[in-house]
């Protein structure tokens, strides 16, 4: 979540933070503390006029209500190249069936790897984890074809840099601008 030590994963500072709880008071049972929200720069600048004084308040978000606890630094857009974000949420708001279920793919992992770790030692740790998942992934499609099951199975994990985003956006239209513009 934006914040913690995820943004840092990816070296993005906020740039406003809350220091303490506008309220003062501790969650209990009867008054859990809301979920957090983190805005983009930009939206913060267009909603908020880059006051503040909105950290720790409220924010309501098709119904439901976040307390904003920090905004991303000026020209931080996320990891996706071409998608913009005006609010960053925790996944763990997300239905639970998001989170285990082999066929939503819509959730991507980025991290910085440790200088002494190269990038093929990183992949020969996580393959073996990544096979299960795959031989998981082959039992829930009984009548999916030998040959497409074998290919499924070789698969190998790829290990990429995100240092220009982890979108396909690139790729997409690269070759396509480059006939363009030749």
């Amino acid at each position: 979540m934006p914040g913690s030590k995820d943004h840092q994963t990816i070296c993005v500072r906020r740039r406003v933070r809350r220091t303490r709880r506008r309220s003062g008071r501790r969650p209990t049972a009867s008054a859990p503390r809301p979920a957090i929200a983190v805005l983009s720069y930009g939206y913060w600048k267009k909603r908020f006029q880059t006051d503040p004084a909105v950290l720790g308040t409220n924010l309501r978000i098709d119904g439901e209500i976040f307390e904003i606890a920090g905004v991303t630094p000026e020209g931080f857009f996320g990891v996706e190249p071409g998608r913009f974000v005006d609010v960053w949420l925790p996944a763990s708001l997300y239905d639970a069936k998001a989170l285990v279920n082999a066929d939503w793919n819509w959730f991507q992992i980025v991290g910085r790897l440790n200088h002494a770790v190269s990038r093929e030692r990183l992949q020969a740790l996580l393959q073996p984890s990544f096979h299960r998942f795959r031989v998981e992934q082959v039992k829930m499609y009984p009548l999916m074809p030998a040959a497409s099951r074998h290919q499924f199975l070789r698969s190998v994990m790829q290990i990429h840099s995100a240092s220009t985003g982890v979108a396909d956006f690139r790729k997409l239209f690269a070759r396509p601008l480059w006939i363009i513009f030749a």
